[in-house]
């Protein structure tokens, strides 16, 4: 992984948050995004893989990119690496409010499918990851999660625990090769 950080950024959903350019990527030129953003930033950063609107846009790119290793079924995590893409319902709202965001919630599978937030699974905290993230104490010995959210109003590393307490993950793809 390269040595340069992931920058923070705050969380905004419309439509001009992400995903972006292949320039805009390289330039960093955004202080705002969405889950999206942070999908596609983090691809781009770590890996070099740039994914394009197509190819990160839902329900397509649910559809499309990459391919999966848990569809609609219970995740492995263990099964998982860095770089894999979480797709996920929303369970609670940043004032710990419900929210209904399951499949019974809407009228047909591209309306749950385009609600989705999706997110970025990392593994276990390494060095070769903590020189990626941006700077803070992310814990050690659990799998961690990079994601942008109105919960924490930006993006974020999170333990899987805490991630798992506000979405519900239904499916996960690998778009990185080995």
């Amino acid at each position: 992984m390269p040595a340069a950080r992931l920058k923070s950024f705050a969380y905004r959903y419309d439509a001009g948050a992400g995903p972006l350019s292949r320039e805009e990527l390289a330039a960093e030129a955004f202080s705002q995004g969405n889950c999206r953003l942070a999908v596609q930033y983090f691809l781009f950063k770590a890996f070099g893989l740039y994914l394009g609107a197509a190819d990160i846009l839902l329900p397509r790119a649910y559809d499309e990119t990459g391919v999966f290793l848990f569809r609609e079924a219970p995740i492995d995590f263990g099964a998982l690496r860095c770089g894999d893409i979480l797709y996920a319902e929303n369970l609670r709202n940043r004032l710990e409010q419900p929210l209904a965001r399951g499949r019974e919630a809407f009228p047909d599978r591209d309306g749950w499918v385009l609600h989705f937030h999706s997110a970025v699974f990392l593994g276990e905290r390494s060095a070769a990851l903590s020189r990626l993230l941006p700077e803070g104490d992310y814990p050690h010995g659990e799998p961690l999660i990079w994601h942008a959210t109105a919960i924490e109003q930006g993006s974020c590393v999170w333990p899987l625990a805490k991630f798992l307490h506000y979405y519900k993950p239904v499916s996960a793809k690998r778009v990185v090769a080995a």
